[in-house]
């Protein structure tokens, strides 16, 4: 659901019709206006065409390639989700203007991200292929990610800042449902915290590295040069900068998924 100046369409609805009827709002809404979400890209609101749209600001918009759009039913009810390849499809959500574009907005060294994935079939979690969910930074020594790793039923929510990496390694993991993905990153509590399906899994991280570079990369469904391309489906992706969120937090917006409205 896009945004009408500072109000979202149904709270701009509720106001016109004086406030009073209850609205269920999207669950890109609750990520930016509970959440604070810097940005929320649902991804199962594109009906055609190629732009990925970025709810909060549209400047923020992207760039999708091959993608089958609203091809199954999404994670939140009602909404129907894109389909990748796992060979050439992908996501690109990099922007800059020198204001309020992506990259303007990324820090590297204060935020978290998320997503909502599903693999292709049970077999995507032993097919000896490394394939990313997200991807930011400007190379591969400094670069936050979330990916299906080629080891079999493994997922990876990793940060590298000057070629150290800080990550957790989950496994066994091999759900075929849709399934929700996150990390916050915090040089100055020097912890790293990864999630799945609401809960932190593996130890909280420390001894984080010191970044070194300019965000020039921010894919969906890809690594950089658009390689370890997802195979499946992908509903949405979401970033804050700046402070993280919390344990807390990422559970209560994994949950949010199941009784939200429609983007």
């Amino acid at each position: 659901m896009r945004r009408v100046g500072r109000l979202s369409l149904p709270r701009l609805v509720a106001v016109m019709g004086g406030g009073d009827a209850a609205v269920t709002r999207s669950y890109a809404t609750i990520l930016e206006e509970d959440y604070g979400a810097d940005e929320v890209w649902p991804l199962v609101d594109i009906a055609s065409g190629t732009t990925i749209h970025a709810h909060v600001n549209s400047n923020r918009d992207g760039t999708l390639t091959g993608w089958d759009l609203q091809n199954a039913a999404g994670p939140v009810p009602g909404t129907s989700a894109p389909y990748s390849d796992g060979a050439n499809d992908c996501g690109n959500i990099y922007t800059s203007n020198g204001s309020d574009e992506l990259a303007d907005i990324f820090d590297p060294a204060e935020g978290s991200f998320l997503a909502w994935a599903k693999v292709q079939a049970a077999s995507a979690w032993t097919d000896g292929e490394s394939r990313h969910i997200l991807t930011l930074g400007p190379n591969s020594n400094n670069r936050i990610v979330l990916l299906k790793n080629a080891t079999d039923n493994t997922v990876i929510m990793s940060y590298k800042a000057g070629n150290h990496a800080d990550q957790v390694v989950y496994n066994p993991f091999s759900s075929t449902d849709w399934f929700y993905i996150g990390m916050s990153w915090s040089v100055a509590d020097d912890e790293v915290r990864a999630y799945l399906n609401g809960s932190q899994v593996g130890g909280t991280q420390t001894g984080l590295g010191t970044w070194a570079g300019d965000l020039t990369n921010a894919l969906i469904g890809a690594y950089f040069s658009t390689t370890a391309i997802w195979h499946g489906l992908l509903a949405y992706a979401a970033v804050k900068f700046g402070s993280v969120w919390t344990p807390t937090q990422f559970s209560e917006m994994h949950a949010a998924a199941a009784t939200a409205g429609a983007d």
